[in-house]
């Protein structure tokens, strides 16, 4: 059977960081999800005085603060969000009293605008903050992103997690999210939920001719593991198609379907925290992949001394609990949750090779 593109259920609303506002017939304004958050989600005034003492702050770290501060900011681009912005926002200042201006696109607007940016020459990012680890090899390649070992952490960063150009420094798990409205499992082994047949129609997802590459190695590690057959049975279970995984997951809160894969864990989390009906599963016994997301900085921003040290605070342990309270830690910083048991990188090669067989298998 085809998919569902569902069109003219809900009401819905996007602005340009991809933010989405539902209203549905059932659940309109009970959830708190109404009201798009300003694109621009930095503090216009001055980042106030730092609340950590200089004398805590490592050598390296102290020389980066002191270059950082005759620049005044950093100017940073990101998908991540809006809670991940906020911590980040206030770990950043209260450490280094150095104003962080964050700027929130998806991972399309951030590519659009970044190379149009370096293109003309004017770079007004400083790092970039992105699930989408491949736009940095490219940047990398026609040489607007500078070395990572720039940022003094780096040194002791995992070398699985480390790249010449970007550091991986959170990870979100791809979960099965649920409706807990219309789902009562409170745990599971497996991923075979989803080829089930009692949850025909009622499974939303991403449309995969729809996003870009990052989408497909959640995919790619069911095939890995459970081979052809169990991507064409979930090929099967008519899936609701929406453009985005925010849109996703909006739609699972209202109630538009009662399973989704492969669920943001932050998104759902703020979601959750506003009283929606969505709680995300993780399989015990199972392999698992997530978006990886990265830092680097840029060869030409405005602030290189303030860029370094936004990344170098990315991996430091303060900043790897700012941005891990619901995603993982890839050094399972104290804190922050840990790496799935099962966690498998995601080969985002493979999946590029294979998109059109991955749509196929999933009639898309």
């Amino acid at each position: 059977m085809s998919p569902l593109k569902v069109k003219g259920e809900l009401s819905v609303t996007r602005n340009e960081h991809n933010d989405v506002s539902i209203i549905s017939r059932r659940r309109a304004l009970g959830l708190g999800l109404g009201g798009a958050a300003a694109a621009l989600l930095a503090a216009c005034s001055a980042a106030g005085k730092a609340t950590t003492p200089e004398s805590a702050l490592s050598a390296p770290e102290k020389s980066l603060l002191d270059a950082a501060k005759k620049e005044g900011q950093v100017v940073v681009y990101t998908s991540s969000e809006q809670s991940v912005v906020d911590a980040l926002t206030k770990g950043f200042q209260d450490r280094y009293g150095v104003l962080l201006q964050v700027q929130r696109l998806n991972s399309a607007q951030l590519q659009q605008r970044y190379t149009a940016e370096a293109q003309a020459n004017t770079f007004a990012c400083d790092a970039v903050l992105s699930g989408d680890p491949t736009i940095a090899d490219d940047f990398a390649a026609k040489g607007w992103v500078s070395k990572i070992n720039g940022a003094p952490a780096a040194a002791q960063w995992p070398a699985k997690f480390l790249s010449d150009n970007y550091a991986i420094v959170s990870i979100n798990p791809y979960t099965l999210g649920i409706n807990t409205d219309l789902v009562k499992e409170s745990a599971i082994t497996d991923w075979s939920m989803l080829t089930d047949p009692k949850w025909q129609g009622k499974i939303v997802t991403v449309d995969l001719k729809q996003v870009g590459i990052v989408a497909f190695p959640a995919w790619d590690i069911l095939r890995q593991a459970y081979g052809d057959d169990f991507l064409r049975k979930i090929g099967t279970q008519q899936l609701r198609l929406f453009d985005s995984g925010p849109s996703s997951v909006q739609q699972l809160a209202a109630g538009s379907g009662a399973l989704y894969y492969p669920c943001s864990a932050t998104t759902a989390a703020s979601l959750s925290n506003q009283g929606a009906p969505v709680k995300t599963l993780l399989p015990g016994n199972a392999p698992i992949s997530g978006a990886e997301v990265a830092v680097y900085m840029s060869a030409k921003g405005p602030h290189p001394n303030a860029a370094k040290l936004f990344a170098n605070y990315c991996m430091i342990t303060e900043g790897q609990q700012a941005l891990n309270k619901v995603a993982s830690s890839p050094v399972d910083a104290p804190g922050a949750p840990p790496l799935p048991a099962k966690y498998e990188r995601p080969d985002y090669q493979r999946a590029k090779q294979t998109q059109k067989e991955l749509i196929s298998l999933l009639a898309m």
